[in-house]
């Protein structure tokens, strides 16, 4: 059995359903397959908090985390009204902390190259500090408040940009494994599926996430993408429940509603294993206890794992393979998968139509890292 498409896209993921709503938006025909159910892997264990204010200071990386950032305001009702699934978008506000006086003067700096970026935060004395968040530990001496942060349900945002493709006319194959490619000189022409099929298309786009480095030996060149494993849990709310999004100690705390809290995340260099262990639970838990002491004593709920993709420089992959000349990757995005899916697949859907790559791409073309295998 065999059918075409425009534009394949290999990978159902936040990344590669925001290509497919964005492509299938502008009425571009495309097809999305993927190996287990949409959505599954990754994007199913992310916490979906969206905090541009990274602890980096990139000039390359923070323009397009602040861009992805600034269209989810207008894309949340565009994408719940095409799909008629509610996102859960929230803007929470986040507190950036630090709980040893040494650690001040850093933060201050991170404060001043936000202002920088023309991004709203304020400084927080101790005491204001404890009248937002009462529950904070004392050793918290110093904190950045970042009002406009905010956080999305990031199981349902995948399943809102396939619903609002799908509307839009695009199709999607789950369960289907991607096992060969067929090539005529620099262009792939065709792949074929562990269920049979073979799919016929003009343009392909690899958005697999941390399976992205497979790869390599069909495509014949570099494409250094590997798995970082990050596990999260979820634990009853404190009596007094916490407001914002809390970052410190090396962690995350995401209040979901009154009743959860998710805490996160682990990075371990675990291959492909999505085991959650006690090891990553009992971290976690003394993190958010040095943080929150009420959580110390807090239910446990939950916990789950994802494969975050990541890149020898931590960016993503983003732009067409130069050896070929139909092939375009957008992956490596590491933890900022949900944040960046917005920009992603905006600025791959113009890629693939205008064959020019948007400014904000041109840092993370793929040519840093190829070479032919």
């Amino acid at each position: 059995m065999s059918r075409s498409t425009d534009v394949l896209i290999v990978g159902g993921g936040v990344i590669g359903c925001s290509i497919a709503y964005h492509l299938s938006k502008a009425n571009v025909d495309c097809l999305v397959v993927d190996q287990g159910e949409i959505g599954a892997q990754a994007s199913s264990a992310a916490l979906g908090v969206l905090v541009p204010l990274v602890s980096f200071d990139n000039d390359d990386f923070i323009p397009l985390l602040l861009a992805s950032f600034r269209l989810f305001p207008t894309l949340v009702p565009e994408l719940e009204a095409v799909s008629g699934i509610q996102v859960e978008y929230q803007q929470t506000g986040a507190l950036h902390m630090v709980s040893q006086p040494k650690q001040i003067k850093k933060l201050q700096q991170q404060m001043q190259m936000w202002q920088r970026w023309n991004f709203d935060v304020q400084w927080l004395t101790h005491d204001e500090i404890q009248t937002r968040e009462p529950q904070l530990s004392e050793h918290v001496c110093a904190a950045v408040v970042a009002p406009q942060e905010a956080q999305i349900n990031a199981p349902l945002l995948v399943q809102a940009f396939a619903k609002a493709a799908q509307n839009n006319k695009a199709c999607f194959l789950p369960q289907s494994k991607v096992v060969g490619i067929s090539r005529q000189g620099s262009m792939v022409t065709s792949v074929s599926l562990s269920t049979g099929e073979v799919i016929s298309c003009n343009q392909l786009v690899l958005a697999a996430g941390a399976w992205s480095g497979m790869w390599e030996q069909w495509l014949g060149i570099s494409l250094p993408v590997y798995p970082v494993k990050g596990q999260a849990i979820a634990l009853q709310q404190p009596s007094h429940a916490i407001k914002h999004i809390l970052f410190g100690e090396g962690i995350y705390i995401a209040p979901k509603n009154e009743h959860l809290v998710f805490i996160g995340a682990t990075k371990d260099n675990a291959g492909f294993d999505t085991t959650v262990t006690q090891e990553g639970i009992a971290w976690l838990r003394a993190a958010a206890h040095r943080l929150v002491p009420a959580l110390s004593s807090g239910v446990l709920k939950s916990a789950k794992a994802g494969l975050r993709p990541k890149t020898p420089d931590s960016k993503p992959i983003l732009g067409r393979i130069e050896q070929l000349t139909n092939v375009f990757v957008a992956t490596g995005h590491n933890a900022f998968g949900v944040q960046l899916s917005p920009i992603t697949g905006l600025c791959v859907a113009e890629l693939i139509m205008t064959r020019q790559p948007p400014a904000l791409m041109r840092p993370f073309l793929p040519s840093r890292f190829q070479h032919n295998l």
